[in-house]
């Protein structure tokens, strides 16, 4: 600022660049963790058992559907099974999404200049 550049030129032209690849990280952390949430999104979603197929509609995250009838089911029966299998494909998600983003990071900072 002491070489006459505006607030706006130095937040967007030299701040926002040096700090593009934290706020990324930071997005990704909070990606995933918001996959991973059980209970505020059971309570956001409206808990039942139907593909919504509006953005309005209710419906069932994978968390909750876990948490929910793990503790109801048979071990050893195909719905049990079909549970942990839900737990994979969420785990499966989780770490697509950090490795996408990772690979994007690692692009980012490679074509960024140092200032």
């Amino acid at each position: 600022m002491s070489l006459g550049v505006s607030r706006q030129y130095l937040a967007l032209r030299i701040l926002v660049p040096l700090a593009r690849k934290g706020m990324l990280g930071s997005l990704v952390l909070a990606f995933g963790r918001a996959m991973g949430e059980t209970m505020a999104v059971l309570m956001v979603a409206g808990n039942i058992l139907m593909l919504p197929f509006s953005w309005f509609n209710k419906g069932e995250p994978l968390p909750a559907l876990i948490a929910l009838e793990l503790g109801s089911s048979i071990p050893g029966s195909i719905h049990y099974q079909a549970l942990f299998a839900a737990g994979l494909v969420l785990i499966l998600m989780v770490i697509a999404v950090n490795l996408g983003v990772n690979l994007l990071l690692r692009r980012l900072s490679s074509g960024v200049k140092q200032v």
